[in-house]
């Protein structure tokens, strides 16, 4: 990524902390500490409202933003969680099974478990640097009887992928597609260093760990444009319509040739959808109006979480 790339996003992630955390000067400072501790240590302990985070102080997003803010798009999780309990008429986690598949360092599985009553979880995470991670903060956090950590790319098939790796974006992990025409490259990402890891698709990594589908409350994917294989391997969620929460980057998406492949599965297997980032009173919308999303979020860095329901 750039330099001006970078700056501009943590700008972005800054003013987001101004807006949701306690105000300018906390922010600020904990910032001007994350930028100190780059200069002193590779990791960095964050603590918040009795969770704990192992970060990377070479990660200037979701590293910086969870040390800033005590946690990582905590205020967007929140939102999709209420929304879904709405929506369902039941708590969306409470005694439900939690599924995060591009789980990164735990940023989503622990507020899951801590937060919000999940009983159990399953982390995918392919990344070997960040897959360390997860393992350490589940670790922290008394987890690791309760969270299984799986090192491997979900995908549509079984395999081995190569993986890119953004030094500077450890949410920015994500597995390269072939023929990806003209939107490859915009961010500099041939230049990234990568990694060979696992693929598999969910279905048989569920069977394969005996999940009891008709438990899971919430399935979570964040997988940097890779949705479209990873749905496309996942029919046993699909088939029962369980609760998804889905990242759309059309820049991503497009990159990785599933644009259309996201918008054709979704609409199949779900009947609505609800944008969590868009301004306004949130509102479900048929999935038949997913391609109008693309026009929405055109920009290289817009993106936005889908909550998609029965």
């Amino acid at each position: 990524m750039k330099l001006s790339d970078r700056l501009r996003e943590g700008g972005r992630n800054l003013a987001r902390a101004v807006r949701n955390d306690d105000g300018y000067r906390a922010v600020a400072r904990r910032d001007y500490e994350f930028r100190a501790l780059r200069r002193l240590t590779p990791l960095a302990a964050v603590d918040a409202d009795g969770i704990r985070y192992l970060v990377s102080t070479s990660d200037t997003a979701v590293g910086r933003e969870t040390y800033m803010r005590r946690g990582y798009d905590a205020t967007v999780m929140a939102r999709l969680i209420e929304l879904a309990g709405d929506e369902l008429r039941r708590p969306a986690l409470l005694g439900h099974t939690f599924i995060d598949i591009g789980a990164n360092i735990g940023t989503s599985t622990i507020p899951a478990m801590r937060r919000y009553g999940a009983s159990d979880a399953v982390a995918f995470e392919p990344a070997p640097d960040t897959f360390a991670l997860l393992q350490c903060n589940l670790v922290l956090n008394d987890l690791t009887d309760r969270v299984r950590a799986v090192q491997v790319a979900v995908s549509d098939l079984e395999g081995v992928a190569t993986l890119e790796l953004s030094e500077s974006n450890w949410g920015d992990r994500r597995v390269r597609a072939e023929g990806t025409g003209e939107h490859a490259d915009m961010l500099g990402e041939s230049a990234w260093p990568t990694a060979q890891v696992r693929t598999a698709r969910f279905d048989d990594l569920a069977a394969d760990l005996e999940l009891d589908l008709d438990r899971v409350g919430l399935v979570w994917i964040d997988t940097q444009g890779h949705e479209g294989s990873v749905l496309a391997g996942a029919s046993t969620v699909l088939e029962r319509q369980l609760p998804l929460v889905v990242e759309y980057w059309p820049y991503g998406l497009r990159r990785s040739g599933g644009l259309d492949r996201v918008h054709s599965i979704l609409a199949q297997a779900y009947p609505r959808f609800i944008d969590a980032r868009a301004p306004g009173l949130a509102r479900s919308q048929p999935t038949s109006s997913l391609p109008e999303l693309a026009a929405r979020y055109d920009g290289v860095d817009d993106y936005t979480d889908l909550l998609l329901l029965p």
